[in-house]
């Protein structure tokens, strides 16, 4: 049973697929042997990575990493806050007129008590008009 899973398994690949992994393996050998040859005081590969790590590029994608970081940070804390205040509010009561923020469009009209008005102001729309009813 064993030997018809590794046959199966072993199926599928070719030779030329195995001879470009193995091209692929003695390829990156020889980059690693090359590039521990020294020139002055340093290796090669000190100088790629002193290279690397003091390029613009690299500033920017660091600064770009810092940026997701402090996005995901401070959209959790939001998250969390907002989970909090949903979960510690008490969602059974009705809303009050001046608790409900409406965005209008030019044909809506809107109706809002005098005594809510002075409250506070609704939140509309520019071209919204605004009826006052006693």
């Amino acid at each position: 049973m064993q030997l018809m899973k590794l046959a199966s398994i072993t199926q599928g690949f070719t030779m030329d697929e195995l001879r470009f992994v193995l091209k692929c393996f003695v390829f990156a050998i020889l980059f690693l042997v090359l590039t521990q040859i020294k020139t002055g005081d340093t290796t090669i590969e000190k100088q790629i990575e002193s290279s690397l790590v003091n390029s613009k590029v690299s500033d920017f994608v660091n600064k770009v990493a810092d940026g997701g970081v402090k996005l995901i940070k401070d959209g959790n804390h939001y998250a969390n806050d907002y989970y909090q205040n949903w979960k510690n509010n008490d969602n059974t009561k009705p809303l009050k007129a001046s608790e409900i923020s409406v965005k209008a469009t030019p044909k809506v009209k809107i109706v809002v008590l005098k005594d809510e008005l002075e409250k506070r102001e609704p939140n509309v729309e520019d071209d919204a008009e605004l009826i006052e009813v006693e």
